[in-house]
């Protein structure tokens, strides 16, 4: 390294190569910025990753046809954009319960250096995420579980096309003594795409002290946001919108709060419902199963599970269910005991 004239160290010159790719990564990273901030630049972006992958848009549409011709047990109203069910109806659901419940007593006295791992990822004080993609590996049965037929057959059908599976987790929400709420603990919409849907499945009782994921659905949500939008020149910051910005807009009862014993189990479109959850009590915890699936050709990538994608080589529609368009360089849900 060279040195100035005062004896400073003086960083070496990059080469016009090198900060014309700098300049270029800059340049495109503002640009989708940019296109994120309007509903027409999503759409171009959106068109732009269907023309990227055509064979992957015209397969996963196939398959969804022939999904659709066929009897479904679990449907996905377009209007609601949500539907409750029972998750013990679902095969494999005894051999999860058991899963989620061995790695909850496992690593429950090592929560204290699981949240500080998880916060680094998330930023939320307030949750925890207690499976690892290690797990993944070890027992299979969760992937099995996510991609079940009757499930994947009820997200396909909502899309129109096979999903991706984007992320399994064990969520444990906890109280962290703020009085209030913050993050994901507001109204908001989820960002990944113009819909996705996430599977929320209670595995132990939940009731209001618990926090519970609550939400209002589609068709309220859409007319609430108008009538704010109205009323307002511009969103809240970070467009976590505060109770009364948005139930002023809504009936009584419209908000579904999702409680119910073990097993209870919500399927909703958490881009298309505002939505917030674990507003916990002091003294309450919430144990929940979440899953979530994305469409292929997804607005943003985020964080999400690494699955091997060699899985179901002879099942077309679940090897494309585990088929992502970018699969992540490094695990983000590693075990801190191990890592």
């Amino acid at each position: 390294m060279n040195v100035s004239d005062s004896g400073v160290p003086v960083p070496p010159q990059l080469s016009w190569r090198k900060r014309y790719k700098a300049w270029r990564q800059n340049a495109s990273k503002q640009c989708f910025s940019r296109l994120l901030a309007s509903p027409r630049g999503c759409q171009l972006i959106k068109s732009y990753r269907v023309l990227s992958h055509p064979v992957q848009f015209v397969r996963r549409k196939q398959l969804a046809t022939q999904i659709a011709a066929s009897a479904a047990p679990i449907r996905v109203p377009r209007e609601k954009g949500y539907t409750l069910l029972d998750a013990r109806t679902l095969p494999g659901f005894d051999r999860i319960r058991d899963l989620s419940l061995q790695l909850f007593a496992e690593r429950h006295d090592q929560l204290d250096k699981i949240q500080a791992e998880y916060q680094a990822i998330n930023q939320k004080k307030f949750m925890v995420n207690l499976l690892y993609d290690e797990d993944l590996k070890t027992h299979p049965e969760w992937i099995e579980f996510a991609l079940n037929e009757p499930l994947l057959n009820a997200v396909s059908l909502y899309f129109g096309q096979v999903p991706v599976l984007r992320r399994i987790a064990l969520i444990l929400s906890i109280n962290n003594g703020e009085e209030h709420p913050a993050s994901s603990q507001l109204f908001h919409q989820d960002g990944e795409d113009f819909q996705q849907l996430k599977l929320f499945v209670n595995l132990q009782d939940v009731q209001l002290p618990h926090g519970p994921f609550s939400f209002l659905p589609a068709d309220v949500t859409e007319r609430a946001l108008a009538r704010y939008r109205a009323d307002h020149a511009s969103p809240p910051e970070n467009f976590r919108y505060p109770d009364d910005a948005l139930m002023s807009y809504c009936q009584p009862g419209e908000l579904v709060q999702a409680t119910g014993p073990e097993g209870q189990a919500l399927l909703v479109d958490t881009s298309r419902c505002m939505h917030y959850g674990s507003r916990l009590q002091p003294g309450h915890a919430r144990f929940v199963l979440m899953i979530q699936f994305l469409c292929y050709h997804n607005l943003t990538d985020t964080k999400f599970s690494q699955i091997d994608p060699t899985l179901f080589a002879n099942d077309p529609k679940r090897h494309l269910a585990v088929t992502p368009r970018t699969f992540p360089k490094k695990s983000y849900y590693v075990n801190p005991f191990t890592a």
